[in-house]
């Protein structure tokens, strides 16, 4: 397996994100993987993390783009690690949001899914 079938899973999942299927996206990650959202307790679990993506989905003026930078496959383990912009509409007006995120993905019966994942912004707390 290699870096080429990440980059298309994340080509995939970028698709997901646009048209909103959050149960394409759960399929992503494995049964008891994890969610790792700023200012937030760990999501575990597929269930869990489904609802976390409809209520990110949800926003509105909700949009996101993940651009993988660096991906690295060892065995049946790998890193992806790259940059997110977030747009949303809130009651102040216009967000946006840059910043970074990190993936595990572990192959199980030929299967990559996401064990972690993780993202903070680069801007300023607060």
């Amino acid at each position: 397996m290699s870096e080429a079938e990440i980059r298309e899973i994340d080509r995939n999942w970028n698709e997901y994100i646009a048209s909103g299927d959050v149960p394409a996206i759960a399929a992503l990650y494995a049964g008891d993987a994890q969610f790792l959202m700023p200012g937030r307790p760990a999501v575990v679990g597929v269930e869990g993390i489904a609802a976390a993506w409809r209520g990110m989905l949800d926003m509105p003026g909700f949009g996101l783009a993940l651009t993988a930078e660096e991906i690295v496959v060892d065995g049946d383990l790998a890193m992806d690690r790259g940059t997110y912009r977030l747009t949303a509409t809130t009651p102040d007006g216009a967000f946006e949001d840059v910043g970074k995120y990190l993936v595990v993905w572990q192959r199980s019966g030929g299967t990559w899914l996401v064990r972690a994942d993780m993202f903070n912004s680069d801007g300023a707390p607060g």
